[in-house]
């Protein structure tokens, strides 16, 4: 299984996501079974880092993403990738307005793996103060719990469908 998180500039929500998802599923010793990336639908810094209060902040809860690299959506994610996670609408609608033809099924938003969370979108902190990271993460952690059991439900089926 192969799983993308996007969001506009790959500095923020996505490699947060990303690395949250990692810890969650290595936790489970399912990192094998899953690959991870983050992307950004307009990244403009390719190869810089996380932003660096992204990076603090998920540092506080137990998670590096300090070896971050900024990287651009390419179109080859749409083929590459099972899951693609949208962080906002925007975001979402941009995504499937690019989608070729038959990948349109594979675009979500992170949210709705969070049902109980009461929202649809995680906003874009990168503008705002460290209450807006925090917020970010505890929208992101609840998206990523959802889908780790998802994922885990997943991995379940294939490994006793390939054992069987």
């Amino acid at each position: 299984m192969r799983v993308l998180f996007v969001c506009a500039g790959n500095t923020c929500r996505s490699p947060m996501a990303a690395g949250l998802l990692r810890r969650d599923l290595d936790l489970l010793d399912l990192t094998d079974a899953v690959e991870i990336g983050s992307a950004g639908i307009a990244c403009r810094s390719p190869g810089e880092g996380a932003d660096a209060r992204a990076a603090r902040a998920t540092l506080a809860r137990g998670v590096d993403i300090s070896g971050h690299r900024q990287r651009a959506f390419a179109p080859e994610d749409f083929h590459r990738f099972d899951l693609i996670l949208a962080m906002d609408r925007e975001t979402l609608v941009q995504l499937l307005e690019l989608a070729p033809d038959g990948t349109s099924s594979k675009i979500r938003l992170l949210m709705e793996f969070a049902r109980r969370s009461g929202r649809d979108e995680v906003p874009d902190p990168w503008a705002g103060a460290s209450a807006e990271y925090e917020l970010a993460l505890e929208l992101i952690s609840a998206g990523v719990q959802g889908l780790v059991l998802e994922l885990a439900a997943h991995c379940d089926q294939y490994s006793s469908s390939y054992s069987a």
